[in-house]
């Protein structure tokens, strides 16, 4: 495939006074020791068009709405550890039921679906802004795996708030 060729495509995309509505496949975003799985992303955007000195498009104002499922972020504790015992943040620390606690206090929307008002909620709902201008095409660069500092036993990607 050609690299101008894109990946994914949203056949019910539109724009409408350089207003770009569409959904976005799912995926992680961020970095090595920081990355967020997005599940069911919409992306709303105002376009800015070429101008005189700008021969490209940019997003001006961006907002991605999706849900992050809980596992997802358990997974993540796995990495971190406490501030007091400096241990990882895994099942068997005395801060992670305090911690799980709190996120899934939080959780507010199912990881699939419509939210009804008696379903259980598995994920939170988040949105962030950005802006973007045109990128040039380079390498890809393959994420690697994460290793975690707990064994399988105490494994907080094993865990879930239902």
């Amino acid at each position: 495939a050609s690299p101008l060729t894109p990946k994914f495509a949203d056949p019910n995309a539109y724009v409408r006074d350089y207003v770009l509505v569409a959904t976005l496949p799912g995926g992680s975003i961020g970095g090595a020791d920081l990355a967020i799985t997005l599940t069911a992303p919409l992306m709303v955007a105002t376009l800015g068009p070429p101008t005189e000195g700008k021969n490209f498009w940019s997003i001006d104002s961006g907002t991605v709405a999706a849900r992050w499922d809980t596992k997802d972020i358990f997974k993540l504790f796995r990495r971190f550890n406490d501030p007091v015992s400096k241990k990882p943040l895994c099942t068997d620390n005395p801060f992670y039921g305090n911690i799980k606690s709190e996120i899934c206090k939080y959780a507010d929307i199912p990881l699939v679906g419509q939210a009804q008002p008696d379903a259980p909620c598995s994920a939170l709902s988040l949105a962030f802004r950005f802006t973007a201008i045109q990128a040039s095409v380079g390498a890809l660069v393959e994420p690697q795996p994460l290793a975690s500092n707990c064994n399988s036993n105490n494994d907080p990607a094993n865990d879930t708030c239902l």
